[in-house]
């Protein structure tokens, strides 16, 4: 379980509610926090490549209508670069 931060509390917190979930369902993680020191659509594609990923699990977050016309979408990004399955929580 990786993710991308520079809010070291916030991240912290968020991991360790994957660590819990992930345990009551019988399954072992090593959770990591990565500074955010590029876009995040590529820190995305470098780490699921470098751990040769079979699938990708990630949040989705909304922005408003403004904001994604200008800023993009990462999520929508991720569906249409990433070279592999992705689960969606919203």
């Amino acid at each position: 379980v990786t993710t991308f931060s520079d809010d070291l509390e916030r991240a912290s917190d968020e991991l360790r509610e994957a660590e819990v979930f992930l345990t009551r369902h019988g399954l072992a993680c090593t959770a990591t926090i990565q500074p955010l020191v590029a876009s995040p659509l590529q820190l995305i594609l470098e780490e699921a490549q470098r751990v040769a990923a079979r699938l990708l699990v990630m949040g989705s977050f909304g922005r408003s209508v403004v904001q994604e016309f200008f800023l993009g979408s990462v999520t929508r990004s991720i569906l249409e670069q990433l070279p592999l399955p992705v689960f969606l929580d919203h």
